[in-house]
């Protein structure tokens, strides 16, 4: 694979950019809150799958699931 150069400002650009876009809010939205909140937000848009939790949590996250649905 050939690493692409860039100019040194460029590059500093394109990493602010990253830095304060997308990635900014998804970290200000996951991390930065209560875990708990985190993760049901993360199962309620799709991010994370119910399977893809630990079998003992399931019935927890579940039942606020089941709450936010009503």
């Amino acid at each position: 694979m050939e690493a692409r150069r860039h100019h040194p400002l460029c590059l500093n650009e394109e990493i602010h950019l990253y830095h304060n876009g997308v990635s900014r809010e998804l970290y200000k939205q996951y991390a930065t809150g209560d875990p708990d909140m985190a993760v049901l937000l993360a199962l309620k848009e799709g991010t994370l799958k119910f399977e893809e939790l630990n079998e003992d949590c399931r019935s927890f996250y579940q039942e606020r699931l089941d709450r936010i649905r009503e």
